[in-house]
């Protein structure tokens, strides 16, 4: 598929994408795997489908996560405290 129809299914599957986006992921070596033909991209829907799952969280019925106590029982992890001396 081209960049125009892998946008489109990419948008289908839950992740809004434009060809211009595939562009720049390509230019930067990032995105679903591809191939040239010509000067045109090529993506096979295997790579693309692979490329997929991996940029996926493990499923949740969550929106948010408890904090992770760290160490110290006095720091939560991904919260900044502040010491005053």
């Amino acid at each position: 598929m081209n960049r125009k129809e892998l946008a489109k299914y990419l948008t289908e599957h839950g992740l809004q994408t434009s060809p211009r986006t595939l562009e720049k992921w390509a230019q930067m070596g990032e995105g679903p795997l591809y191939q040239r033909y010509r000067r045109a991209a090529v993506y096979h829907r295997d790579d693309v489908d692979t490329w997929l799952a991996t940029q996926l969280s493990i499923p949740t019925n969550q929106s948010w996560s408890e904090p992770k106590v760290i160490n110290d029982p006095g720091v939560i992890e991904g919260t900044y405290t502040e010491v005053k001396g």
